[in-house]
């Protein structure tokens, strides 16, 4: 009896984070249009000032690249001031830098971490506008003006670009990843538009400089607390696709599983900081999206992913050869899992197609998810990270 509850808990759990919760969004949201006129979504035609803050560790073989995307904004360049954070950079990038731009450049020989970056950064900020970015990510040209445009609005305090993969040609994790990524900005879309998205991405993300708030040195999720601090202080953060930053692949499994690992550490360390934010008394429907959309999926997902398969194996050895649900769902997971596995070695020639990506990627990122849990459980995630290496 108690193997049959638990197999029933993992099943519909997993169900839920996939599916269910992206359903219950699109339920509320048809319901809310039809209750109330959907408002046009309307961008602002000011150009404030900003300041774009692009850390950068070690990145000297991406630099010029990043510059060039920099001057190719369509945004008055007069009103974009750049801030490089270089700190612990041992590959001369600071200099190259200095004798190739007139932005900004701070640069310590010791290395803190990003968090600490981007706070001694955040006090050389005069604008009212802040832009978070990656070094390693390239800007489409209109990200600026939609990103700013969008903060004119008085309940805004943030708004999070796109992050898109350039994943074409590469190991069939990342193939995969493209694709779920495309579902997760579908689901921050319906967010957003519905009262608020969860957090801002840190490859591309905008918000007023006065709702920041210097964060913990330790932190291993950077956008993500500067999000919270922003919800905290009661302003929203809005979801804008049609600005965008896109990067290279992983080179392999093997980084693609470091990189996410370290995800998913940060953001068991952001619930166990931040439990306050299930409060639904006073967050209301964030404290509902925040749980099925981050909480499960960071702590109770790849716990329940492989724990239903030994359940499940368990019920239908004890059920003898009768065919019943049990049986059924154990079939369709070993068929997910033989699709995975052709997926791990089409893709590992570079030839990783849609139908056998997905289950792969799946597999993978419930993997990190796991380690990155142990990891940060065991007192081995900090601050300083371990650059992924990326495909070229």
């Amino acid at each position: 009896m108690i193997s049959e509850i638990l197999f029933w808990v993992t099943l519909l759990t997993i169900i839920y984070t996939y599916i269910g919760y992206a359903l219950v969004l699109c339920i509320v949201s048809l319901l809310l249009m039809i209750l109330r006129k959907k408002k046009r979504m309307t961008e602002n035609d000011t150009y404030p000032e900003v300041s774009i803050l692009i850390p950068a560790y070690n990145e000297i073989d991406i630099i010029q690249e990043k510059i060039e995307n920099i001057r190719s904004l369509e945004y008055p360049a007069n009103l974009i001031r750049v801030i490089w954070i270089t700190d612990g950079s041992t590959d001369g990038s600071e200099k190259y830098l200095r004798e190739n731009t007139g932005h900004t450049v701070l640069h310590e020989q010791k290395r803190l971490g990003k968090s600490s970056a981007i706070n001694k950064a955040m006090k050389k900020v005069r604008t009212p506008v802040t832009i978070l970015t990656d070094a390693n990510t390239m800007l489409n040209s209109k990200s600026v003006k939609m990103l700013t445009g969008r903060l004119y609005k008085k309940k805004t305090g943030c708004v999070s670009g796109e992050k898109r993969i350039n994943y074409a040609g590469s190991h069939a994790s990342v193939a995969g990843e493209g694709m779920y990524w495309k579902y997760e900005s579908f689901i921050k879309s319906i967010e957003s538009g519905l009262y608020t998205a969860i957090a801002g991405a840190g490859e591309l993300m905008a918000f007023r400089t006065e709702l920041f708030t210097e964060i913990p040195y330790d932190t291993i999720n950077d956008d993500f607390y500067i999000s919270v601090s922003i919800i905290r202080q009661g302003f929203r953060i809005e979801y804008c696709p049609e600005a965008f930053a896109v990067e290279k692949p992983s080179l392999n499994i093997r980084e693609e599983i470091k990189r996410k690992k370290r995800i998913a550490a940060g953001g068991l360390q952001t619930l166990l900081r931040n439990p306050g934010l299930l409060n639904i008394f006073r967050y209301g429907f964030y404290s509902f999206q925040f749980f099925s959309h981050k909480v499960l999926r960071w702590t109770v997902l790849p716990v329940f992913f492989y724990l239903l398969l030994i359940i499940n194996i368990f019920i239908v050895i004890k059920n003898g050869n009768s065919v019943d649900i049990y049986s059924i769902v154990l079939f369709l997971q070993l068929i997910f899992y033989i699709i995975a596995a052709l997926g791990s070695l089409t893709g590992s020639r570079g030839s990783g197609t849609s139908i056998l990506t997905i289950p792969y990627y799946l597999v993978i990122m419930n993997i990190a998810n796991l380690a990155g849990i142990f990891s940060y459980m065991g007192g081995r995630s900090g601050a300083l990270w371990e650059k992924s290496v990326r495909m070229t």
